[in-house]
């Protein structure tokens, strides 16, 4: 169980990380810039950090339950 808690600290801190880089992006191609293209690179920048987020999840979920399978089988 540490190493799925150490892989989600890490999604956990670069997820978020980029979802507020995107948010930034994006707030600045809105309101300051009137260059449109930043708009586009800050809502992908958030659908990354999304994508990388359920991955994840679904990684740790995984190791997880073939972890707990493998224990039940021998046992």
């Amino acid at each position: 169980m540490k190493s799925h808690a150490t892989l989600l600290q890490f999604i956990k801190y670069i997820c978020g990380t980029l979802v507020l880089l995107g948010i930034g992006i994006f707030s600045y191609g809105i309101y300051v810039s009137d260059y449109q293209a930043l708009v586009g690179i800050g809502v992908g920048a958030i659908m990354s950090a999304t994508f990388i987020w359920i991955m994840g999840i679904f990684l740790a979920a995984t190791e997880e339950m073939i972890g707990k399978g493998n224990r039940s089988i021998s046992s």
